[in-house]
């Protein structure tokens, strides 16, 4: 049963990896810009 779900949670991976990059990296650009105007 644990394997099943391990293995079914492995196919869904792809896309939500995808979806979580894609919603995180516009807020990790933006966190990088505000450091580096506060740093300077």
């Amino acid at each position: 049963m644990g394997h099943e779900t391990r293995v079914r949670q492995r196919g869904a991976n792809p896309a939500f990896l995808r979806s979580t990059v894609e919603w995180l990296l516009p807020r990790w650009r933006e966190a990088a810009v505000t450091e580096r105007i506060g740093a300077s």
